[in-house]
């Protein structure tokens, strides 16, 4: 027969139904929720240490890319200098090569000049000893 009102078993069943689900809480759903926890706080940490070590990174990156680039300017500025050494030297080596040669030139026109007079006056001598020469010769033959 079918009974529509609840009998003792129920309460029995409810006894039942609490003393297991205590069970279960105690034994099973509060170590899970706490390993949970521990898994969600352990997850934080690692988060914020990881957002930390980023931002540690960024800025060593920020210092290394920062003396990079005084570094490269530190090294323009010194090629610069070398450049510009260089070019000084090299106008002071042609501007002393320039006034050795040009004493060089002063000195060999000299030379030539004191040459060319000399010869001159060789060449008027020996034009004039050619000259009484020929007078002597033309005397002679006239003579004769």
């Amino acid at each position: 027969m079918i009974q529509l009102l609840p009998d003792w078993t129920i309460v029995i069943m409810w006894i039942n139904f609490v003393v297991v689900l205590l069970a279960l809480t105690r034994l099973v759903f509060m170590p899970t929720i706490s390993l949970l926890e521990q898994r969600e706080e352990k997850s934080d940490g690692l988060r914020q240490q990881a957002i930390m070590l980023a931002n540690e990174t960024q800025k060593k990156l920020s210092h290394y890319e920062g003396a990079l680039a005084e570094a490269r300017l530190k090294g323009a500025t010194g090629r610069e200098q070398i450049i510009t050494q260089g070019r000084e030297e090299e106008r002071s080596l042609i501007d002393s090569a320039r006034k050795e040669t040009e004493t060089n030139l002063k000195g060999l026109r000299d030379e030539i000049r004191k040459e060319k007079e000399k010869v001159l006056t060789t060449l008027k001598q020996e034009s004039e000893n050619l000259a009484r020469l020929m007078v002597d010769k033309i005397m002679e033959r006239k003579a004769a």
